[in-house]
């Protein structure tokens, strides 16, 4: 296939463009010319010309001779090439097989990952807690590829699982093995086990992302109590248990009967999100995390289950009162003009002042000196939406 003939963009743009010339017999004068227009990618080249006219046409100014019309035919070739190789890939992106992210790391990368874990952090859990090496590679993976997805949580592994089961290989012919996939663990689904896995989960990406971050600041600024962790660490233990105590602690406010469907629907959404603004950005996993943390809090808010107190067994005067009579609540948010009839906030609870011009989807100052760009919509009682890619004239929210 053509595409085969499209080198990987690794290296130099030099070693790049030689190797595309080398695979399609490309003149010298050719790549030098390519080198002199300062084509930096194979993304560049593809998006050089924007038809095979143009190409005839920046070949015969090169001066090639008898050459010309043999090297036009090679250009547009291996334009050709790199075009369907781009497309190909943009393609099969979503598509990516699973195997691949399913390949186990090698012992050096799986061991060099766990000491740099214990450098950073010195500590150790029980087996029973401590990550498979299937779920530390699945996850480390899917961070290398940038290919995040929502991990079922009951199919995490933790080492204990992993020391008590061996995985059987099949012998289909002479040298030839299949392995056959692992027993998968008798559980019951419950929100205990949830809990368990989830905290599971979490410590496998603390481990596989404990790598320092790009463009870190100088190492000294991470000891400074209160240092943003996620500037330092590509995902910080901090910023995971934080997701995962807020989990435990919300769920513990609701019946039992509720807590497993309310736990699992919550912890499935705030993860598809993260998965969408980790292949779709260039931040690291931590930060989107941090990021998310913060503007689906709101969202973990469990109602408290209904229990009978000593105001609710005796009848009072004030339990005798016509709703209509009853004063209204107040609320400690500062409202503005609605918009679309929905009540729309000034600032969020923490004080941080929203911009009323975000709000109608009019501001795209970047830094915004009227405020931040999160919407302000109030959802619920006292809750505002504070999402950061719409304004309240565009929340979906119910209120």
């Amino acid at each position: 296939m053509e595409t085969d003939k499209v080198p990987l963009e690794k290296g130099s743009p030099e070693e790049i463009l030689r190797k595309l010339g080398d695979n399609f017999s490309l003149d010298d004068g050719v790549v030098e010319a390519l080198l002199r227009l300062g084509v930096e990618s194979l993304q560049e080249f593809r998006f050089l010309w924007a038809s095979e006219q143009a190409i005839e046409t920046w070949v015969a100014k090169l001066g090639l001779g008898d050459k010309a019309l043999l090297m036009t035919a090679r250009v547009r070739r291996a334009w050709a090439a790199v075009g369907l190789y781009y497309r190909q890939v943009e393609q099969d992106r979503s598509k990516i097989a699973l195997s691949d992210l399913d390949t186990m790391l090698g012992e050096s990368e799986l061991r060099d990952t766990k000491q740099q874990f214990w450098r950073r952090y010195k500590m150790r859990f029980p087996l029973e807690i401590h990550p498979a090496d299937t779920t530390i590679s699945r996850v480390a993976r899917e961070m290398q590829k940038r290919m995040r997805c929502v991990y079922n949580i009951w199919r995490v592994k933790t080492l204990q699982f992993q020391l008590t089961t061996s995985q059987k290989k099949r012998k289909l012919s002479e040298g030839l093995f299949l392995e056959d996939g692992e027993d998968e663990e008798v559980v019951t689904h419950d929100v205990d086990n949830y809990l368990d896995r989830l905290f599971t989960l979490m410590l496998a990406y603390a481990m596989a992302g404990c790598s320092g971050a790009t463009g870190a600041p100088d190492a000294a600024q991470e000891l400074n109590l209160g240092a943003d962790t996620v500037k330092f660490v590509n995902v910080p233990m901090d910023v995971v248990y934080k997701y995962y105590f807020r989990a435990k602690r919300s769920v513990a406010s609701l019946p039992m009967s509720q807590r497993m469907q309310w736990l699992q629907a919550k912890d499935v959404e705030e993860r598809s999100e993260w998965v969408s603004r980790f292949r779709e950005s260039t931040m690291s996993l931590g930060q989107v995390i941090s990021e998310v943390y913060t503007s689906r809090d709101a969202h973990w808010s469990a109602p408290g289950p209904s229990t009978p107190d000593k105001k609710s067994t005796a009848p009072t005067a004030a339990s005798t009162v016509s709703p209509s009579k009853v004063p209204p609540s107040t609320s400690p948010l500062k409202l503005g003009k609605p918009i679309n009839g929905k009540p729309v906030a000034t600032a969020m609870k923490d004080g941080t002042k929203l911009c009323p011009q975000f709000q109608r989807g009019g501001c795209k100052a970047k830094p915004c000196p009227q405020g931040a760009h999160r919407c302000g919509a109030v959802i619920r009682k006292d809750r505002v939406c504070g999402a950061f890619n719409h304004g309240a004239a565009n929340c979906t929210g119910k209120r």
